[in-house]
């Protein structure tokens, strides 16, 4: 008697086991083909930013082109404005001819015709004054460069993106 009940629990513990090992097997392909789908779809948006990527990629070298083009003109006008003015002789309107403020006659600087413009700076300072204006000219026009794509273009998003992402 004991035997028929030990085998009677022992194919119980069989049959329940096997029941328990079909469940498992179905919850496992049901959760494989979820993760195929799942897979399926983030395969199709990974495609679908990629190529997003690539437009904006393509986008923003052309935003960098025109940047660079920009300047790179901003920069030939200021030389072209610093070599048209290399002509030009300065004066220092608050000093007065003989007063001790202008250089020496010998050093290459002299007294103006009209005594109301002042004394006339000295080659080597004017020099300096005119190549400081082109650095600051050209700092401005790094400053204006700099303003533009950051403010105006937010770091270039807005102009890969458009406006809406701003």
């Amino acid at each position: 008697m004991m035997y028929v009940v030990l085998a009677a629990l022992l194919g119980g513990l069989a049959a329940g086991a096997l029941g328990m090992h079909k469940v498992n097997e179905a919850e496992l392909i049901r959760m494989a083909d979820s993760i195929k789908q799942a897979n399926s779809a983030a395969e199709i948006q990974l495609g679908q930013e990629m190529i997003k990527t690539q437009q904006a990629e393509a986008v923003s070298r052309d935003f960098n082109h025109e940047l660079d083009t920009a300047h790179v003109q901003a920069v030939q006008t200021i030389n072209a404005y610093a070599a048209g003015h290399a002509a030009f002789r300065l004066f220092d309107a608050g000093s007065r001819p003989g007063c001790g403020g202008a250089a020496p006659g010998g050093a290459g600087a002299g007294v103006s015709a009209d005594a109301a413009a002042g004394a006339e700076l000295s080659g080597g300072l004017a020099g300096f004054l005119e190549g400081q204006a082109a650095l600051a000219n050209q700092a401005a026009v790094y400053a204006a460069d700099c303003r533009r794509y950051v403010v105006e273009s937010n770091c270039g998003i807005s102009k890969i993106f458009g406006a809406d992402n701003e």
